[in-house]
């Protein structure tokens, strides 16, 4: 019985495996006349390598809906089936692996968020960290190794892409990019941030253009830059805007000084010598890159520049003076040889035959002469245990000395702000200094510009972009 049984099963498998047919793929529905298939080539200016990214599809007229949030791997998006008719298409592109910026771009919703929003919202990105140089979390969001640099295309009107109808995959898949026929396009996009770079034209730019002293132990850091950029570039015109590109347009330039208007807004810093990224200024240039900074108003508070910090050394300097009272008289000036990173004392103020500069090595003979130069109709100088030179003394601490350095040319020689001052997305600025006027500030973070409020600096420098 069981042998029968056994024998059954068998031929029963058998017939099922005789009836078993070959699984076939489906093929595709045919094509209505309004549908399509695309592609999208990604390519990126400046030598960089896509890698990977992110595919926004929006329709353009009333409705602006996205219909396409795909990530790709590579530098093109596999061919997508949708309805003829105009879009507008964005690319960010090397976003794999940055968390936070993969989760904004995941805020653009299928069916529900517009072009609109996401252009004057989620386009807009704040950086984790604000100092922009390798090693710092700035790097985790925008750049990877120096060498990953996230990037995205730019709003112009190429954005607005014409897809045909009719077109097969094949057709799509088969056709050479830049073929709008065949729906198959290119998008260039280029890297969100920019590359700063200092150096110096050889040995004579270290003596002051004033013969005064000389400069050494040169190093940078970035100040000014913006806290936010811009996933896609925005432009006004042809002029490329970041975040808070027209905010102080209105601002009077006696408020431009301020730096409680702007600290939310640019970032400045942290203070030497405790800012992570600092870098030797030297014949051969050390970069960094930075965020994108514009400004239809710029001043010394919002423009992306270097604080140089410098050693300087006088060549000339007092040990003492005398001051003859009874003819209100500064005399007797004794000399004395300065050692680099001596602190140095310099009167801001000249009178009763003292110069405006004059430069001491003693706090108490310094501290003399501002009491003097305060009061020049004393009669003798009483115990200086409690004065406050300010207004009369700088006082350098080790010799050091600060200085700004604009990227932007700063001449007024094209119009507008944003040319002239800017740090622009993909752009490398160059900044070969030639010669440094004079001593610096004693301080980093001091503010001097013009009465309408544009920076002004104290180096003459080769710069380029």
């Amino acid at each position: 019985m069981n042998n029968l049984l056994l024998f059954a099963c068998v031929c029963l498998a058998g017939l099922v495996a005789c009836r078993k047919t070959t699984q076939r793929p489906v093929p595709e529905s045919p094509l209505h006349p309004d549908s399509a298939y695309v592609r999208f080539t990604v390519t990126a200016e400046g030598g960089e390598t896509v890698r990977d990214g992110r595919l926004l599809v929006f329709r353009d007229g009333s409705s602006q809906l996205c219909e396409f949030n795909m990530a790709f791997n590579g530098d093109h998006t596999p061919a997508i089936r949708m309805i003829s008719g105009a879009r507008r298409v964005f690319v960010v592109a090397n976003v794999a692996s940055r968390p936070r910026i993969e989760y904004a771009l995941d805020q653009v919703i299928e069916g529900q968020t517009t072009a609109t929003e996401f252009l004057n919202d989620i386009s807009r990105f704040d950086p984790a960290g604000h100092v922009a140089g390798l090693g710092d979390p700035f790097a985790v969001d925008l750049v990877v190794d120096g060498e990953s640099v996230v990037m995205g295309n730019a709003i112009d009107p190429q954005s607005a892409m014409n897809i045909t109808g009719g077109v097969t995959r094949e057709q799509c898949e088969a056709a050479a990019p830049d073929v709008p026929t065949a729906n198959s396009f290119t998008i260039t996009v280029k890297p969100v941030v920019a590359q700063c770079s200092v150096s110096y034209a050889g040995p004579s730019a270290l003596t002051t253009a004033d013969n005064a002293g000389e400069l050494s132990q040169l190093v940078w850091t970035l100040r000014g830059q913006n806290r936010s950029i811009f996933l896609v570039q925005r432009l006004d015109g042809t002029t490329p805007c970041a975040p808070y590109y027209n905010m102080f347009i209105n601002t009077p330039p006696t408020e431009l000084g301020d730096p409680a208007l702007f600290a939310q807004y640019f970032y400045n810093g942290a203070p030497y010598p405790a800012s992570p990224n600092i870098f030797d200024v030297g014949l051969a240039a050390q970069s960094c890159y930075t965020t994108e900074n514009t400004s239809l108003t710029p001043c010394a508070l919002n423009t992306t520049c270097a604080s140089i910090r410098a050693v300087y050394t006088p060549h000339h300097a007092y040990a003492s003076v005398d001051y003859l009272f009874g003819q209100q008289m500064f005399a007797n000036h004794v000399a004395v040889n300065v050692t680099p990173g001596t602190t140095l004392y310099r009167t801001t103020v000249d009178g009763n035959g003292l110069p405006r500069g004059a430069v001491f090595t003693d706090r108490d003979e310094a501290y003399k002469a501002a009491y003097l130069l305060k009061n020049p109709a004393a009669a003798s100088v009483p115990d200086l245990g409690g004065f406050d030179p300010a207004g009369y003394l700088d006082v350098y601490v080790g010799g050091q000395c600060y200085y700004r350095l604009y990227f932007g040319e700063g001449d007024n020689s094209v119009a507008g702000g944003a040319v002239v001052f800017g740090v622009h997305r993909a752009g490398r600025y160059s900044a070969i200094i030639k010669s440094f006027d004079a001593i610096g500030s004693p301080v980093d973070n001091f503010v001097e510009q013009q009465p309408d409020g544009k920076p002004t600096e104290h180096i003459k420098a080769v710069r380029s972009k």
